[in-house]
């Protein structure tokens, strides 16, 4: 039995519903990652596990047991926040210390708390910074003490709303490392609230991304990203080369006619009958450049664009743009010239009938 369930959930404001029958369960020890964009209801969808909104409609299960009606403070959920929401006239320890001193499951000891403050600075690379003055810390050791207080009354449930997106990229990435080992090492239930994918592929096991209040898909990170079921999924992960095209069998190969070309379809695709109109997925990530200019397709070099490890670069195919990208020290031909491309045999993606939202 899943230890959280969310069933047919529903909150509305205003006559616009920002969670719209949601379902979702979680395994103990599985750490789920709400991805979408702005105004998609993760956050609603947060505020009603925790019990900070109630929902018109549905039901929020705990190993079987209604929450409905069970105040915040007894469900006994962590909870830590984009903006640290430490409290600046207390000290490191002291701040840590709330949880263990004010939680409702269980009484603890003067000697249990500060056994319980010293674990959990230690859990998170903060050992001795107890009497620490929580104003002359940096954004990441804030972060970190924010983590350590959610994370010392041992609770069920660590929920993390947007927990790294007031930090800069270098930081965010060393602290997305340790986030997620802390909840490997420990086997914490986790709900992890984000818009970054890359964030929420690095620390979830499972996936739901919604849309408009709505869960659009959700699997594992593999299989989302594998097998997007919609143009907006699809987009939303940075799979920007969808086409147009037909379903032709050309050899024995079932193939995508598009305004590109044929495109051979991935092994293992659920592919129409032939005859059939899809749309499809190009891959970036399996196509590399033709040195011997002799590849599947070729454009005109439209914009190039440096990432640090990679070259992203636009192309004109025909009536189409494509973006692929390349490491950064493969040698390309300048705008304006002829790049040939080589597909992977994974690179076409066929999405589902009715996938064109």
């Amino acid at each position: 039995m899943p230890i959280l369930e969310m069933v047919g959930l529903v909150k509305a404001y205003g006559g616009r519903r920002a969670v719209d029958d949601v379902s979702l369960a979680l395994e103990a020890g599985e750490a789920l990652a709400l991805l979408g964009p702005s105004g998609s209801g993760k956050s609603t969808l947060l505020a009603l596990i925790t019990g900070l909104e109630t929902p018109d409609a549905g039901d929020i299960r705990w190993e079987g047991r209604s929450l409905q009606g069970v105040p915040t403070h007894e469900r006994g959920f962590g909870l830590m926040f984009q903006d640290y929401a430490l409290f600046p006239h207390r000290d490191v320890g002291e701040n840590v210390a709330f949880g263990l001193r004010h939680g409702q499951r269980l009484r603890r000891t003067r000697a249990q708390i500060e056994r319980g403050v010293s674990e959990a600075l230690a859990l998170v690379g903060l050992a001795g910074f107890e009497r620490r003055d929580v104003n002359t810390l940096s954004g990441g050791e804030q972060q970190r003490v924010a983590l350590a207080r959610a994370l010392a009354p041992h609770p069920p449930l660590l929920m993390l709303d947007e927990p790294l997106g007031a930090l800069d990229r270098a930081l965010r990435e060393r602290l997305l490392d340790e986030v997620r080992g802390i909840l490997r090492r420990l086997g914490q239930t986790a709900i992890y609230v984000t818009h970054d994918q890359e964030e929420a592929f690095a620390v979830a096991d499972r996936v739901a991304i919604l849309r408009a209040g709505r869960v659009a898909q959700a699997g594992t990170p593999a299989e989302v990203y594998a097998r997007p079921r919609s143009r907006f999924v699809a987009k939303f992960l940075g799979l920007h080369n969808i086409l147009r095209g037909q379903v032709e069998q050309r050899n024995g190969q079932l193939t995508a006619v598009t305004p590109v070309g044929a495109l051979p379809l991935a092994p293992g695709e659920r592919a129409p009958a032939p005859g059939a109109a899809v749309s499809v997925v190009v891959r970036p990530e399996e196509v590399a450049a033709a040195v011997d200019g002799r590849g599947d397709l070729a454009g005109e070099v439209i914009e190039k664009s440096f990432r640090g490890s990679r070259n992203v670069v636009l192309l004109r195919v025909g009536p189409q743009e494509l973006t692929v990208a390349f490491p950064a020290a493969q040698p390309l031909p300048a705008v304006g010239e002829t790049l040939a491309l080589r597909l992977g045999p994974g690179a076409v993606h066929v999405l589902p009938d009715g996938a064109d939202d």
